[in-house]
Protein backbone atom coordinates (compact mmCIF):
# COMPACT_ATOMS: atom_id res chain seq x y z
CA UNK A 1 0.00 0.00 0.00
CA UNK A 2 1.43 3.16 -1.29
CA UNK A 3 1.55 6.05 1.40
CA UNK A 4 0.28 9.20 0.43
CA UNK A 5 2.24 12.34 1.20
CA UNK A 6 -0.46 15.36 2.87
CA UNK A 7 -0.85 17.98 0.57
CA UNK A 8 0.37 21.46 1.34
CA UNK A 9 -1.37 24.38 -0.11
CA UNK A 10 0.86 26.18 -2.72
CA UNK A 11 1.81 29.61 -1.84
CA UNK A 12 -0.17 32.57 -3.04
CA UNK A 13 0.48 36.05 -3.64
CA UNK A 14 -1.49 38.71 -3.23
CA UNK A 15 -3.68 39.50 0.04
CA UNK A 16 -4.98 35.73 0.64
CA UNK A 17 -1.14 35.86 1.55
CA UNK A 18 -1.39 37.94 4.04
CA UNK A 19 -1.60 36.98 8.02
CA UNK A 20 -5.28 35.57 9.24
CA UNK A 21 -4.80 37.58 11.97
CA UNK A 22 -3.71 40.61 10.12
CA UNK A 23 -7.13 39.89 7.34
CA UNK A 24 -9.54 39.68 10.55
CA UNK A 25 -8.38 42.51 12.35
CA UNK A 26 -11.20 45.29 13.41
CA UNK A 27 -10.72 48.93 11.92
CA UNK A 28 -8.73 51.33 14.15
CA UNK A 29 -11.71 52.81 15.96
CA UNK A 30 -12.38 56.32 15.10
CA UNK A 31 -12.01 59.98 17.85
CA UNK A 32 -16.05 59.73 18.13
CA UNK A 33 -16.26 56.39 18.99
CA UNK A 34 -13.62 56.57 21.48
CA UNK A 35 -15.13 59.42 22.75
CA UNK A 36 -18.50 57.54 23.06
CA UNK A 37 -16.89 54.82 24.82
CA UNK A 38 -15.16 57.19 27.52
CA UNK A 39 -18.66 58.72 28.10
CA UNK A 40 -19.98 55.35 28.73
CA UNK A 41 -17.30 54.56 31.30
CA UNK A 42 -17.89 57.51 33.22
CA UNK A 43 -21.46 57.13 33.20
CA UNK A 44 -21.31 53.62 34.45
CA UNK A 45 -18.60 54.53 36.94
CA UNK A 46 -21.34 56.99 37.94
CA UNK A 47 -23.99 54.20 38.52
CA UNK A 48 -21.73 51.66 40.49
CA UNK A 49 -20.71 54.52 42.78
CA UNK A 50 -24.65 55.23 43.22
CA UNK A 51 -25.84 51.77 43.52
CA UNK A 52 -22.76 51.05 46.20
CA UNK A 53 -23.99 54.49 48.25
CA UNK A 54 -28.38 53.81 47.82
CA UNK A 55 -27.17 49.54 49.04
CA UNK A 56 -25.09 50.86 52.10
CA UNK A 57 -27.99 53.37 53.24
CA UNK A 58 -30.77 50.31 52.13
CA UNK A 59 -28.89 48.04 54.79
CA UNK A 60 -30.13 44.86 52.95
CA UNK A 61 -33.58 46.04 53.23
CA UNK A 62 -36.36 47.03 50.97
CA UNK A 63 -36.78 51.02 51.07
CA UNK A 64 -40.34 50.76 50.01
CA UNK A 65 -42.23 52.44 53.15
CA UNK A 66 -44.69 49.69 53.21
CA UNK A 67 -42.22 46.53 52.44
CA UNK A 68 -39.88 45.24 55.20
CA UNK A 69 -38.33 42.74 53.48
CA UNK A 70 -34.91 41.95 54.93
CA UNK A 71 -32.55 40.29 51.68
CA UNK A 72 -29.46 40.89 49.74
CA UNK A 73 -31.39 40.25 46.48
CA UNK A 74 -32.33 43.74 46.42
CA UNK A 75 -32.40 45.75 43.38
CA UNK A 76 -31.61 49.40 42.64
CA UNK A 77 -34.86 51.35 40.96
CA UNK A 78 -34.17 54.52 39.14
CA UNK A 79 -37.01 56.79 40.05
CA UNK A 80 -35.93 59.39 37.81
CA UNK A 81 -34.95 56.88 34.92
CA UNK A 82 -34.75 57.61 31.55
CA UNK A 83 -32.34 58.77 28.68
CA UNK A 84 -31.22 62.17 27.88
CA UNK A 85 -31.76 64.92 29.97
CA UNK A 86 -33.47 62.01 32.61
CA UNK A 87 -30.51 60.55 32.76
CA UNK A 88 -27.74 63.10 33.87
CA UNK A 89 -30.45 63.40 36.85
CA UNK A 90 -29.48 59.95 38.14
CA UNK A 91 -28.02 60.75 41.63
CA UNK A 92 -28.28 58.84 45.40
CA UNK A 93 -31.52 60.91 46.28
CA UNK A 94 -33.88 59.42 43.37
CA UNK A 95 -32.45 55.83 43.56
CA UNK A 96 -33.83 53.58 45.85
CA UNK A 97 -33.49 49.52 46.55
CA UNK A 98 -36.26 47.33 46.60
CA UNK A 99 -36.68 43.32 46.85
CA UNK A 100 -37.98 41.48 44.06
CA UNK A 101 -41.53 41.91 45.08
CA UNK A 102 -41.90 45.33 45.16
CA UNK A 103 -39.65 45.88 41.71
CA UNK A 104 -42.04 43.99 39.93
CA UNK A 105 -44.99 45.78 41.05
CA UNK A 106 -43.87 49.45 41.06
CA UNK A 107 -42.41 48.44 37.20
CA UNK A 108 -45.76 47.00 36.55
CA UNK A 109 -47.03 50.39 38.09
CA UNK A 110 -49.51 48.29 40.34
CA UNK A 111 -51.37 49.26 41.96
CA UNK A 112 -51.15 52.40 40.04
CA UNK A 113 -48.29 55.34 39.48
CA UNK A 114 -49.94 57.48 41.84
CA UNK A 115 -49.29 55.00 45.00
CA UNK A 116 -45.72 54.68 43.94
CA UNK A 117 -45.26 58.51 43.59
CA UNK A 118 -46.54 58.77 47.05
CA UNK A 119 -44.39 56.06 48.89
CA UNK A 120 -41.52 57.64 46.92
CA UNK A 121 -42.48 60.94 48.55
CA UNK A 122 -42.39 59.45 52.15
CA UNK A 123 -38.94 57.86 51.34
CA UNK A 124 -37.67 61.20 49.92
CA UNK A 125 -38.93 62.66 53.16
CA UNK A 126 -37.40 59.90 55.89
CA UNK A 127 -34.02 60.53 54.36
CA UNK A 128 -34.19 64.09 53.93
CA UNK A 129 -34.26 64.59 50.37
CA UNK A 130 -35.99 66.67 48.03
CA UNK A 131 -39.21 65.70 46.63
CA UNK A 132 -39.71 65.34 43.53
CA UNK A 133 -42.17 62.78 41.33
CA UNK A 134 -42.84 62.37 37.59
CA UNK A 135 -45.60 64.55 37.38
CA UNK A 136 -43.62 67.80 39.26
CA UNK A 137 -40.74 67.80 36.90
CA UNK A 138 -41.24 69.91 34.27
CA UNK A 139 -38.92 68.55 30.90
Amino acid sequence: MKREEPRVPKKRSGPSSQPMAKLLAFPKPTPRAEEKEDARRERMDKLREIRIAVMKRAQGQCEAPDCHNRTLDLSLDHFMGGSGRRRQMESVENCWALCAKCDAARTANYPNAATWNSLFRVHCKRHGYPVLSHKELDL
